[in-house]
Parts: structure tokens; sequence; C-alpha cells
């Protein structure tokens, strides 16, 4: 692994979108209005960040039948600090089912790791910041 993984200490959600929606404005918004910007987005997964690194992260989302023949890209927010990255390019690493944490046989949660790929310099100094400022090491986690 050439990068460290963090826990996040604020409430993060990886979103999965078409790259033809529009990015979400997290300024000055109330957490409804981010929220109306996450469902007009018409995300393809949505979930909470379990780890994160300079080179990918882990979520878990719930299951949906929500797919996309378009190019998608991943967006990184947390209304409670007010961080956004968007426009991230990425590539899924796996994509597995966690039959443990389905409390209902219909809903299923899966998590997603994923790679990022060809990031541009603003958005490496953002995620940096986003990591000294909201992460905490882990030790021995998995590899997104």
């Amino acid at each position: 692994r050439t990068c460290k993984r963090f826990q996040v200490k604020v409430h993060a959600f990886a979103l999965i979108r078409s790259a033809l929606s529009q990015p979400m404005c997290l300024i000055d918004r109330s957490m409804g209005e981010i929220a109306c910007d996450v469902f007009r987005s018409k995300p393809i997964k949505l979930g909470r960040i379990n780890n994160i690194s300079m080179g990918g992260l882990v979520f878990r989302y719930i299951e949906s039948r929500a797919q996309s023949n378009e190019s998608s890209v991943l967006d990184i927010l947390s209304a409670d600090c007010g961080f956004y990255l968007g426009n991230v390019s990425f590539k899924a690493i796996s994509d597995i089912e966690l039959s443990e944490d389905a409390p209902i046989d219909s809903i299923k949660m899966k998590q997603l790791r994923v790679q990022f790929k060809k990031i541009t310099p603003n958005q490496k100094i953002q995620l940096d910041n986003f990591i000294r400022n909201h992460g905490s090491e882990v030790q021995d986690a998995p590899f997104a």
C-alpha cells in the first residue's frame, strides 16, 4: 500500500453520479438545501465513508437499481465541516455485499472500494487538507 488510511472523524459521504449532472455547492447552504442537491444529482451510489487516503476510499451504501451507461464521477462531501470535493475520476476496485449489515432481506448493504484516478493538483490539496483536519490514522485498514 502506498497511502496511509484514515478514519473520518466527521460525517462524510461519497456520492457517485453521472459526470453530466451538476456539481453541488455547499457554501452558505442549509442541510436541507444540500440534501436537495444530492437528490437532484440522481446518485448512482451514495454512502458514508469508512476510510480514506490520498489514493482512494471505502464506503458503504444501500444497493439500488440505479445504473448509468454514462461515465461517472465521485464526489466527497461533509455538511458537518462544509467540505465538498467534486468530479473526482475513480476506478472501482471491489464492490462486495455485506450480508451481516442487512436488517431486512430486501435491503442489501454493499461496500465499494475505489481508487482515485487523475486527480488535479487542486483536488489533491483539498483532499490532503480534509484528511489532515478530519482524519485519524487507521492501523491495518483494508486497501481501497
